[in-house]
């Protein structure tokens, strides 16, 4: 009789290849006639953007740019701007790319150095890591069930997967003015940009994406006035996908994409445009069969490993620092950065810069004061390679000239879920008869009720009945089970 089965198909998302580069921007650049002398640097505030990558000759290459505002105190003791924008480009070579897939772009500034070396001339050196992960779309095909006809046991096991659906880019385009009446003109020290509030609408494969994003802008006046001002600009965009049903999870991500700031006598405009990318996935819990035996024949099958998700372990953490600055009359921005991450056991200890720009009683210009400082926390469960995250950051100046910083961190952890699923199966007959009808076994450690059945060609459920076990998952070590034998071709074996 023939073995009838029946498969079954899961979609998911296959990380072919990922590759990181070290990408540094170095020169040497003489200012501008128009502006004067650099003394010292007060600080400096950068971007990063992509805003071209295709894939050709088996490498993916990106185009960006990086720009650099560098606040700075001239001999008069006023402060200034320098605007510094670098283009890039690099390619990726990930082995087995493919037209069809889909890449994630992770860009991160490490590192801005600015060296003055004559108050005309300075030496910038940014260094950018960029990660490039590369996915392709994979059909998995698994045994999910065998007919009752053969004496086949089966050990199963739910998993819950997240079945790929699609993957899905757009553009979305911002354009708002800060006003500033003050009829002179103004120089942007720093700009930056938070998305808040995203939501998604499935409606005839097609999403809809809207959110809130939060432009802030710190910039200084020709005659000193150093001011910070906060726009809410409301987003939406679409996303084509074919085959989405409103039950679907949506992985959405931002890039920036292009940025230019136009300063002028009244007002100062900010234009940019946000790459939308959406991974789409699907909820499923499959049933899949981790291990099988026949009590009429030898079986033999063929066991698949697959990379069927990413999941992620969090933790919330939520840290207060009090930082003392004598005579502080307004802050203007602070800068929290994560300098290391050091991971031990179930301790996490992170180091955090904070950057605090801020004017005194004395005058208005742009005072800098860093501190560097160590959090230690206690994980619930220990986490491989953690990352780490600032997702939240008060802060506020208290009575005492103290600045107090609330911070919020998250705590991360991203894994490889890796599962079997078994894609063949081949019987073979059994002739061996060792004439016991029934054992006796003593259970050493480790053994599981199916183990032991499946070694002596038994069933669960007839040890479970034969012995009067009324947990199938408490058996002890050293305690006497009566094993019964299986029937082949008639007989008791």
């Amino acid at each position: 009789m023939e073995l009838q089965i029946q498969k079954e198909k899961v979609k998911i998302q296959k990380k072919i290849g990922e590759k990181s580069k070290k990408i540094v921007v170095e020169k040497d650049i003489i200012l501008p006639d128009n502006k004067p002398d650099m003394i010292r640097i007060q600080a400096d505030y950068s971007n990063i953007y992509i805003n071209k990558k295709e894939l050709s000759d088996n490498k993916y290459r990106i185009d960006g740019g990086i720009e650099t505002r560098i606040s700075y105190l001239t001999e008069e003791g006023k402060n200034r701007v320098l605007k510094i924008e670098e283009p890039f480009s690099e390619n990726f070579d990930i082995q087995e790319m493919q037209n069809d897939n889909c890449f994630k772009e992770n860009l991160e500034i490490k590192s801005v150095n600015i060296t003055i070396l004559n108050e005309r001339k300075i030496h910038y050196k940014a260094e950018i890591e960029c990660k490039i992960t590369a996915y392709s779309e994979e059909e998995i095909e698994y045994i999910s069930k065998i007919n009752d006809d053969y004496k086949i046991q089966t050990l199963k096991k739910d998993e819950n997967i997240n079945q790929f659906i699609s993957h899905s880019e757009s553009k979305i385009s911002i354009k708002e003015k800060f006003e500033t009446n003050l009829n002179e003109n103004t120089e942007v020290i720093k700009f930056d940009y938070d998305i808040k509030n995203i939501e998604k609408k499935i409606s005839y494969n097609k999403i809809l994406i809207k959110a809130d994003c939060i432009l802030s802008i710190l910039y200084e006046t020709e005659s000193g006035i150093i001011k910070k001002s906060e726009k809410q600009s409301q987003i939406m965009g679409f996303l084509e996908v074919e085959g989405i049903s409103e039950n679907d999870d949506i992985d959405i991500s931002f890039l920036l994409q292009n940025l230019n700031i136009i300063e002028n006598s009244n007002n100062i405009e900010i234009e940019l445009d946000l790459n939308i990318q959406a991974m789409i996935y699907q909820r499923k819990k499959i049933e899949l069969l981790t291990d099988l035996y026949d009590l009429n024949h030898i079986v033999h099958f063929e066991k698949k490993k697959i990379i069927v998700d990413n999941y992620e372990k969090n933790e919330t953490y939520t840290f207060n620092k009090k930082i003392l600055i004598e005579d502080v009359n307004q802050l203007y921005d602070t800068i929290n950065e994560i300098k290391s991450i050091e991971n031990k056991d179930d301790n996490i200890e992170v180091e955090i810069k904070s950057t605090l720009l801020y004017s005194s009683f004395e005058n208005q210009e742009i005072n800098r004061k860093v501190e560097i400082f160590k959090i230690n926390y206690r994980l619930s469960e220990k986490i491989e390679n953690p990352s780490v995250e600032i997702v939240k950051s008060n802060v506020a100046i208290l009575p005492d000239s103290n600045i107090n910083i609330d911070l919020e961190l998250k705590i991360l952890e991203n894994k490889a879920k890796e599962i079997e699923v078994i894609n063949r199966i081949d019987l073979e007959d059994e002739d061996s008869d060792d004439g016991f009808s029934m054992i006796i076994y003593f259970v050493k450690p480790g053994d599981s009720l199916w183990e032991i059945a499946k070694k002596f060609k038994s069933t669960i459920s007839d040890i479970v009945r034969m012995n009067g076990i009324k947990d199938e998952n408490m058996i002890n070590v050293g305690e006497k089970l009566y094993i019964p034998r299986a029937v082949i071709n008639g007989k008791i074996k």
